[in-house]
């Protein structure tokens, strides 16, 4: 009796700690803003990089917001010149002085990158996905779905001409949507939800198409505004993961606000035959290295998955949650990150990231602290990167736009893009590391290739991504300060090596200095070294004019390997290069501070 006594008392304490947490997010909750299409016209372990690639600003917008709760698939690299490097393909909308809209197409050749609309301005289309497509009736194209009032457009270019030749068309009118997300299998047929949960499919090109499912739980009392659907690399898997909320539930005997969940439906036979499963709950799915956060998981709903060739599926999520271990319940803004492997859900962000209050007052749109996650792994699930938008803190405070004093002026805090990587599978996470972002500027919006990690050499990849630089930092079309015809999407990528520092150190059987983990840094690294007999060493770091700026060990050491940790807090941003001498054997490596 006593035993079941005290379980209900848990029980009440901790979701008498959630109603004070949810109450606490009351605000976000409300403020969980959806543009509704029938009004848009009036709504104003970590890599070691080797070497950047093409980066190039794209064109500008003034319509500062990419979606409600997901991202559509806005980059999707092709091999145009065919020598086997995959070049920037991609599409986004654009809007100027708040008036008519169009989607934009872009790619690239050798770094010269072209824009050009792919839609009617007059019709005012806009939030549309791409796919470039290697197989099939459609090889050699890039297909573009959007919306337009309610109905599906769908535009092909051909890439052999490098947008020379576009064909423009409506999807099957009976099963048209607005927000379409949509998957082109290797036979050519092709997936989509509409922005009421139902997935179509059609196996003749979009001339006609029949109703699948609706992914939207029958339970369910809130649904996302946009559904993704994401495939893996040889079309064998489809993945939709999704978050819900139910209204008025009972949990163990509480009546309950809300009961937030997240499902995914997935086929692993092509889009023959799909599976429901609900994949994390409310308050009750443990974070596996937060163990006192309850999270709750449909507030926003920025949700983004990916799924490889052995069928694991990968999710992120923006993970508003509750910290039971503080004196006070607190909220707290994690990102979440989730594989059908592990089958539980981690922080990725670092607790410094996920505990800044302040958040709750500035946040843009739904930009509430760590926001936007977009996930990427390479074929075999092997290596993981999650990106998101993060609050810049300057100085160990937030850093806030004061509002640019227009009629609409309001405060909001400026952005920056972070990654964090997986070299096990998912099993644990480096550090987070600044991607993106200049100090005074809103970046947001991150969006990875869905195409997932390109090989480019020996355990070496490319990410591929674009954001957005808002120049006047806030959601202008929800009247958060001005909207700005000088904003404008980047497109960017990285070169690494998908290599731990545990896994360098395992093959060292001499001297040898590794890699700094995580490079770029900010403020901190840690630099690993071996020695292979008892000896002096001296481990420096120079700036690029030689200039010594830290010495990190002077002593005599015995053989075995060796960690230390560097701090450029007091130092500027820019290339630095490390020396390790230790005997005879001498190395150097550079290293990249990010501020």
């Amino acid at each position: 009796m006593l035993k079941k006594l005290t379980l209900s008392l848990v029980v009440f304490l901790v979701m008498a700690s959630l109603t004070f947490g949810q109450n606490a997010l009351e605000n976000a909750k409300h403020k969980v803003q959806k543009v509704d299409p029938s009004q848009e016209s009036v709504l104003n372990n970590a890599p070691v990089k080797t070497s950047p690639t093409i980066s190039a600003d794209l064109f500008t917008t003034d319509y500062d917001y990419a979606g409600n709760n997901s991202r559509p698939t806005m980059l999707w690299p092709y091999d145009i010149d065919g020598n086997g490097a995959l070049d920037p393909v991609g599409t986004g909308m654009q809007r100027a002085d708040a008036g008519t809209r169009s989607q934009q197409f872009f790619a690239a050749l050798e770094g010269e990158f072209t824009w050009f609309p792919v839609s009617d301005p007059a019709l005012y289309t806009g939030w549309g996905g791409v796919q470039s497509l290697t197989e099939g009736p459609w090889a050699g194209k890039a297909l573009v779905m959007m919306h337009q009032g309610g109905l599906t457009k769908y535009s092909l270019v051909d890439l052999a001409t490098f947008g020379l030749d576009v064909t423009h068309a409506d999807v099957d009118a009976a099963n048209s949507t607005n927000f379409p997300q949509f998957v082109y299998l290797p036979d050519g047929t092709i997936f989509w939800v509409s922005d009421a949960g139902n997935l179509f499919k059609s196996t003749d090109q979009l001339a006609s198409s029949t109703l699948v499912t609706n992914v939207i739980p029958q339970e369910a009392t809130d649904a996302p505004a946009e559904f993704i659907l994401k495939r893996s690399p040889n079309g064998q898997y489809v993945f939709h993961p999704a978050a819900f909320s139910v209204s008025g539930s009972i949990l163990d005997g509480v009546e309950q606000d809300s009961a937030d969940f997240v499902s995914a439906y997935y086929s692993t036979d092509g889009g023959e035959n799909f599976t429901f499963e609900k994949i994390g709950y409310e308050g009750y799915s443990p974070i596996d290295n937060r163990p006192g956060y309850m999270p709750l998981f449909a507030n926003f709903a920025q949700i983004d998955g990916a799924v490889d060739n052995s069928g694991k599926m990968h999710a992120v999520i923006n993970g508003y949650s509750v910290d039971l271990n503080s004196v006070d319940t607190a909220a707290v803004w994690p990102i979440y990150y989730w594989n059908s492997e592990r089958a539980a859900w981690t922080a990725i962000t670092t607790v410094e990231q996920e505990t800044v209050p302040e958040v709750l007052n500035y946040y843009p749109g739904n930009g509430i602290g760590n926001s936007y996650p977009t996930v990427a792994t390479n074929e075999d699930g092997s290596v993981v990167v999650v990106v998101w938008q993060s609050p810049e803190i300057v100085d160990g405070a937030l850093n806030i736009y004061p509002g640019d004093g227009s009629d609409a002026s309001l405060a909001s805090f400026y952005t920056d893009i972070y990654y964090a990587m997986s070299t096990d599978g998912g099993q644990t996470f480096g550090e987070p590391v600044k991607l993106a972002g200049e100090a005074d500027r809103a970046d947001y919006y991150p969006y990875v290739a869905a195409t997932g990690l390109e090989p480019v050499g020996d355990n070496e990849y490319r990410l591929h991504y674009v954001y957005f630089v808002d120049v006047i930092p806030g959601g202008s079309i929800f009247g958060e300060n001005s909207a700005s015809n000088d904003s404008y999407w980047v497109y960017d990528s990285m070169d690494f090596l998908a290599v731990s520092v545990d896994d360098e150190l395992t093959t060292v059987s001499n001297f040898e200095l590794a890699q700094n983990y995580p490079n770029p840094f900010n403020p901190t690294t840690k630099i690993s070294y071996s020695v292979a007999d008892q000896t002096m060493v001296t481990l420096k770091v120079y700036d690029v004019l030689g200039k010594e700026v830290a010495t990190l060990v002077n002593e005599v050491k015995a053989a075995g390997q060796y960690n230390v940790s560097f701090n450029a807090a007091n130092l500027a941003t820019g290339m630095y290069i490390y020396k390790l001498q230790a005997g005879d054997f001498v190395s150097s490596k550079k290293m990249m501070l990010v501020k």
